[in-house]
């Protein structure tokens, strides 16, 4: 009977012990169960994330070179408009005869302009001018063909949206200038601003009898960063002058941006 006593609690201890194991089990089995599901679930998930990322990034991608590529036929566009604008002013009656009669006066006040000194920063002063050029540009020719052509002149500059226009003789001295600024007089083969943008292109329209339009760039006379557009004035098979236009990025920025419409034909 002491036996049967002692079998008995041998069975309770296995049960207790069986039941205190069992749910350690089916805790390991379920976090096995979970651990199966939820990794492929996370395998899938960042798959379609990357995958998600990547398709995104592509779509943002080429809207924004196709953005830029269509900026880039506005600005070729609006520049070309330019070119076209500044050659057609070049063959005009007015600016044709404006530039022979500032060459006429040119050459009846002497054999050219005395070149002015340079200033601070190698700019040329109006303060510098030699007394031969202030006698130039003070003379009572030079003011009258200054006041039968600055009204054309200036209106075609304002409505077409440049910052000045300037002619400049076939020997490079810029006999007219809207602003009349400092480089008013300047000589653009050998003064001070010979290695300017608008001294690029005033050569390029002189030798090669083309529309030229420069790269953006300091430029010392106004002291901020210009383009200009040259184009030959061509009478009788030879070079009389060169006309030049000049554009800050107050013109171009706005007309390339969409902020506002230039009128391109004048």
């Amino acid at each position: 009977m002491g036996k049967s006593v002692g079998q008995s609690g041998n069975g309770i201890k296995m049960s207790r012990l069986e039941h205190l194991l069992r749910p350690k089990i089916v805790t390991k089995l379920v976090v096995s169960f979970l651990l199966i599901a939820l990794v492929p679930m996370a395998i899938v998930s960042s798959l379609a994330y990357f995958s998600a990322k990547q398709q995104l990034t592509e779509r943002v991608t080429k809207g924004l070179l196709a953005a830029a590529e269509s900026k880039a036929y506005q600005i070729e566009g609006y520049f070309l408009a330019r070119k076209r604008d500044v050659t057609t002013l070049s063959h005009t009656p007015t600016v044709m005869d404006a530039m022979e009669r500032f060459n006429k006066v040119f050459e009846m006040r002497g054999s050219g302009f005395a070149r002015p000194s340079v200033g601070r920063g190698g700019i040329e002063s109006k303060a510098s001018r030699s007394p031969h050029q202030s006698e130039w540009l003070d003379s009572l020719e030079y003011g009258e063909v200054d006041r039968q052509v600055r009204p054309f002149l200036t209106y075609y500059q304002e409505s077409a949206g440049f910052s000045d226009l300037f002619l400049i003789s076939p020997k490079g001295d810029a006999v007219f200038s809207i602003n009349k600024g400092e480089d008013l007089g300047s000589n653009y083969k050998a003064g001070a601003y010979k290695d300017s943008e608008l001294a690029k292109v005033f050569d390029h329209a002189s030798t090669l009898l083309e529309t030229e339009v420069s790269d953006f760039g300091y430029y010392p006379a106004t002291n901020e960063s210009a383009a200009f557009i040259a184009s030959p004035i061509i009478k009788g098979g030879a070079v009389i002058g060169v006309v030049a236009l000049q554009m800050s990025n107050k013109e171009v920025l706005p007309a390339c941006f969409g902020v506002c419409r230039f009128r391109a034909n004048g």
